[in-house]
């Protein structure tokens, strides 16, 4: 009965694991490391100016919405202006995008607090077992692994 557990478990893991790598987005990698680019003025800056000109809205018409002068608003979008939080909101709102959308790049990934180097003691191994983990979405798949680590362990401690 368990070796039959053993086989199933086994299979839905490949199978996962198999799909897994497929759905895996290009990323940069260097050292080692997952590699990701912080977001400054002047990206966030593109990123108003694009999504201004994607809307087809002159830096005066944005400026007027925001109530700041359109020299302002330059040079929030060339980098060389500071955004602060309510501002950052203010224009997000004019824009009709949420926050986020000033610090996304196509195909980025998140940056876990394991990819800091915070891996409180874990091996390599550890540590790509529970990033391969975190990207299971079901939770069926997830309890059929704890299963097969459960049945792996018993089966380990017999003589």
């Amino acid at each position: 009965m368990i070796c039959c557990k053993l086989y199933i478990v086994d299979f839905c893991i490949l199978h996962l694991v198999s799909c897994s790598v497929h759905s895996l987005k290009n990323v940069e990698q260097g050292e080692g490391l997952w590699m990701y680019r912080i977001k400054d003025r002047t990206f966030i800056g593109l990123k108003i100016r694009d999504r201004r000109k994607e809307l087809g809205l002159t830096q005066e018409k944005l400026a007027e919405t925001l109530g700041i002068t359109y020299q302002q608003l330059q040079r929030y979008e060339n980098g060389t202006g500071y955004l602060n939080t309510d501002r950052l909101q203010a224009i997000a709102n004019a824009l009709d995008v949420p926050i986020t959308y000033f610090f996304e790049e196509k195909g980025e990934t998140k940056v876990s607090i394991m990819d800091r180097g915070y891996s409180y003691n874990m091996s390599s191994e550890e540590r790509e077992f529970v990033a391969w983990l975190r990207k299971i979405d079901n939770s069926d798949y997830k309890k059929s692994i704890l299963t097969f680590l459960q049945l792996a362990v018993r089966k380990g401690k017999r003589p």
